[in-house]
This record gives C-alpha cells, structure tokens and sequence, in this order.
C-alpha cells in the first residue's frame, strides 16, 4: 500500500489500467465526429432550411453532438483527475532525488518504463522510499527553522518602475506580433522579473519557469477548447496558476515540497470575473478593498515550496495612502498615476507571508 493514502492507490490502479494511445486516439475521433455533426446542425437551421432538409435529421445530429460532447468531456476530466494524483507523488519522487543530487532524468525514465510494463508494485515501492526521505527532510528542516534566528523577517518588493514599463513593452510586443501565440513568453518575462524582486519573509523569491515549458500548454489547452466547445476556457486560468505556482520557489525552502494553486477551477474563473467587474463598476474609493480582497483570495490558494502564503492586509490601511497617491495624480497632472502600481505592489508584498505550517496534499 503507498504511503500517500488510498486514494493514490485508487488512482495508480486506475492509470495503470489505462492505454493512454487508445484513449488520446478515442478523444481525437470523437472530437472530429463532434466538430462535423456540429457544423451540420449549424448548416441544417441556417444554410440547410432554404433547401427544405428535414428538421429531424438536424435534431438528431444535435442529439449526437451533445452526447459525444458529454463523453468527450468525461473521457478527458475523469481520466485527469487520477493522473493527476499520480504525477504528483511521482514528481515529488523525481524533485527529492534532484535536490539530493542523484541521477534525476534515469529515475524519471525507470517510471516511464514501470508505467509501460505495469510493474505496479515497483512504483509502490519505490514512492514509498521517497516519501520517508522526504518527511525526514521536512523534519530536520522544520527543527532548524525554529532554530534559526533571522535578523529581517520583513516581506518587501524591490522593483524599480522603469523596470517594469521595459518588460510589460517588451512582452506586449511580442503577444501581439505573434497574435497571442507568444503570450508564454512575455507571461515568464514579468514573472521572472517581479518575483527576482520579490521577499517573503526574509526569503528571496525565485521563479524558474520557461517559456519553452509554458508554450506547449498552452497551445494544448487552447485546442482543447475546440472539442469542448469552449468549455475547456473555464480551466486555463487555474492551470496557468498551477503552472506558475509549480515553477516558484522560496530561499532555503525544500523544493520538491511542491508548488500548488489550490483554489477550484470553475470557481477561480468567475471570481477573476468579478474582480474584474468590481474594479469596473465601483467608486474610486474602494479600490484599496478590492485589492485587499483579491489577495487575501489568491494567496490563501497559494502554495510555494510546500509553504501555504498568506495575506494580512487589510483595506482600510491601504485607503489613506491611495487617496494621497490619487491627489498626488491629479496634481501632478497623471504623473504620480505611472508609480502607483509599483506603491500597491510594495504594499502587497508587504502585507504576504508565510504560514508555519506545511501544505500536504489531501489524498489520505
């Protein structure tokens, strides 16, 4: 039995029964099957009514559109959500034996070709022994956290403006030249940038994603929309916060901990919708109150390292300084406007840190 829990147990059964190609393959022809009676159905109510097609034969191919649609969706979430249990313990397994020098990329291929085998047992076992490295580790660094003694504990940023409006240029630049498809890399631009001047805790924070890394996924969950019918859009947000989080690291943290966003897909993308919608639709004054809520959102879901951040600013602090910071922009004629967001970054990581205790994944 793995160390991780049951469920872990139920989801390597259940990836170890898998036959990934005949399910990638099975995905692909139901989705051209899908995308054709659609376009069918389209044609049947508009271009197809002027030639007297019969109304039935659009109902039906609307009947099967919908079914293949539901089976499509079903085959690509439900067999998701138990890789996703798997690849877990198995990158954790692979990220131990990277921070303890070992040979990472021949352990990484030995569970490619375990998976391929379905040698079950050596996977098991072999998990099994990373997990108690790993909780040694954990407790030997825990002990000389506590130990530790630390003379700047602050959270800050350490940006510069002029920084800032160089990089968001650059990577503007790039999106719109290469019509989106570029966005990755202008996305790790700015990541790799902010987070470089970003401290939690006294802890410098680093972030090592790629847009070699990021790009392939995005063209993926882009295409993914297609035999979704845009339904697939819902996700991106989530997975692009679990790919940065994955990719953010914590000085003197444990690595292989793992980064995570924790938050639920669906509800992480109407509550950037209404974000957004209150930053459009509210008074001036209670910008301070929604940022202050955006964060305490985003950082509660948040995890670096293993470590569950957290955010304890409030609004009503932050209301004083924004009303100056606004007076200062009209005086100055807008001026003072193009250092305010670098005052609200200050601000934010000011007001975010680190709770003491470690984030585990719930799958016991």
């Amino acid at each position: 039995m793995c160390k991780y829990g049951p469920r872990f147990d139920i989801a390597i059964d259940k990836v170890f029964k898998m036959k990934f190609g005949v399910r990638k393959g099975f995905i692909i022809a139901l989705s051209i099957i899908s995308m054709i009676t659609l376009v069918y159905v389209i044609c049947g109510f508009t271009i197809g009514a002027n030639n007297n097609t019969p109304p039935y034969v659009a109902m039906v191919s609307s009947y099967i559109t919908t079914i293949l649609f539901i089976v499509i969706l079903i085959l690509i979430f439900k067999g998701n959500k138990y890789r996703k249990l798997y690849d877990y313990c198995i990158s954790r397994s692979i990220k131990c034996a990277e921070y303890l020098k070992e040979d990472s990329k021949a352990l990484k291929e030995e569970f490619k070709q375990k998976l391929k085998i379905k040698d079950k047992e050596w996977t098991i076992n072999k998990i099994n022994e990373y997990y108690d490295i790993i909780e040694e580790l954990k407790t030997q660094h825990i002990n000389n956290e506590k130990n530790l003694v630390t003379k700047d504990k602050e959270s800050k940023f350490d940006g510069h403006l002029i920084q800032l409006i160089g990089w968001l240029l650059l990577g503007g630049l790039v999106t719109i030249c290469t019509l989106g498809i570029g966005f990755p890399i202008a996305y790790c631009w700015v990541l790799k940038w902010y987070y470089k001047h970003s401290i939690y805790d006294g802890k410098r924070v680093s972030f090592d994603g790629k847009p070699s890394q990021l790009i392939g996924k995005w063209i993926k969950w882009i295409i993914l929309c297609i035999p979704t019918l845009g339904l697939y859009i819902f996700v991106i947000p989530k997975n692009l916060m679990q790919w940065r989080a994955s990719h953010t690291h914590l000085e003197g943290e444990l690595p292989f901990l793992g980064g995570y966003f924790t938050a639920n897909a669906i509800g992480y993308f109407f509550m950037r919708i209404l974000f957004n919608l209150l930053y459009l639709l509210s008074f001036v004054i209670f910008v301070p109150f929604i940022i202050s809520f955006k964060n305490r959102y985003l950082l509660k879901h948040t995890v670096v390292d293993g470590r569950i951040l957290k955010f304890t600013g409030h609004g009503a602090n932050l209301l004083g300084r924004f009303l100056l910071w606004s007076l200062l922009s009209v005086i100055t004629l807008s001026i003072y406007s193009w250092f305010i967001p670098m005052r609200f970054a200050r601000w934010i990581n000011k007001h975010t840190h680190l709770k003491e205790e470690y984030y585990e994944l719930k799958v016991k």
